[in-house]
């Protein structure tokens, strides 16, 4: 990853700890937070590989949306039922 990229994870990773504290509470309590938070920092270092400032979006915005699908992502990963179950 370039400089550039380095510095927009730096710049946003707080990002992570705000999505992790909005879906947290919404998810099953055996989830562990810390895996959690390791997904989202995945979530936030893909945004930063697949941004595009050409789009005319905010990075952040763009970030945000990448960290829940991570975080996401990894809590059906856990989940025992199949999504159609659900």
């Amino acid at each position: 990853m370039d400089e550039q990229r380095c510095a927009l994870v730096e710049d946003h990773v707080h990002l992570v700890d705000h999505v992790v504290a909005q879906v947290a509470p919404t998810l099953p309590g055996h989830l562990d937070r810390g895996e959690l938070l390791s997904a989202g920092r995945l979530g936030l270092t893909e945004a930063a590989e697949r941004y595009d400032a050409g789009t005319g979006v905010p990075f952040g915005e763009f970030a945000i949306h990448r960290i829940r699908g991570a975080i996401l992502d990894v809590a059906r990963s856990f989940d025992p039922l199949p999504a159609r179950v659900r």
